[in-house]
């Protein structure tokens, strides 16, 4: 089921490249900050090795949200990632990684 939902995401993200493209790297980041549920996204995509900003839409976000609570649920110690990087080639290899320590771009928005 996650390695559906993960292939789901990759579809979907695909959905709202250009037509031609060679690489796209996602950098999300997840975390609780003030009890709310905040998304931090960097992403680009890129042609040729130039980049280009990449805006995920709402169902993207909410996608990596279920991907987060779903491998919780399957986590020995419940715990969720914070951090996710996905890179995905335009020839359909994609690799995800996951960390679970302090996001940086939400650790900013505690410290305020």
């Amino acid at each position: 089921m996650i390695l559906h939902l993960q292939k789901s995401i990759i579809h979907e993200v695909d959905g709202v490249l250009p037509d031609h493209w060679d690489k796209v790297t996602i950098n999300i980041e997840i975390d609780f900050v003030d009890d709310e549920i905040v998304v931090s996204p960097k992403n680009k995509y890129f042609i040729k090795d130039k980049s280009y900003e990449l805006r995920l839409g709402i169902d993207i976000t909410d996608s990596f949200k279920e991907l987060r609570e779903m491998m919780k649920k399957n986590d020995v110690q419940h715990s969720a990632w914070t951090i996710c990087d996905l890179e995905i080639l335009s020839d359909g290899t994609f690799n995800y990684k996951f960390s679970y320590g302090e996001p940086p771009r939400l650790a900013s928005l505690r410290e305020c």
